[in-house]
């Protein structure tokens, strides 16, 4: 029975420390739903059952959609990237226009992910 216990345990272990390291991972989650989950999506970590993308515009590519809503923990994002995968500044004369978006922490990350 003790020996049952610590297999067990050590199975536990093993599979908790895989799961957390693919949190850690920076990829596009495409939901059940088709919806495209960056890591400033509202749904990234709630999203379970995934598909994986390296980034936004190889997900958007596969049939992927801009999830509905991005609020970004309430705050102002640096850069948001449109439906139309254009990257607005703060600068931009259409960042305050862009409504429905993916937030990122800056250009080079939103360039990364496939934008323009």
């Amino acid at each position: 029975m003790f020996k049952k216990t610590i297999f067990i345990a050590g199975l536990l272990f093993i599979y908790s420390t895989a799961a957390s390291g693919e949190e850690s991972e920076n990829v596009v989650k495409k939901s059940r739903n088709g919806y495209c989950h960056y890591q400033t999506s509202d749904f990234y970590t709630r999203t379970m059952h995934f598909e994986k993308f390296e980034t936004l515009a190889a997900c958007i590519a596969s049939g992927g959609k801009f999830p509905p809503t991005n609020k970004v923990n309430n705050a102002t994002p640096e850069v948001k990237m449109s439906n139309s995968m254009i990257c607005h500044d703060k600068n931009s004369a259409f960042y305050e226009q862009t409504k429905n978006f993916v937030a990122f922490e800056n250009l080079e990350n939103c360039r990364a992910n496939g934008g323009k």
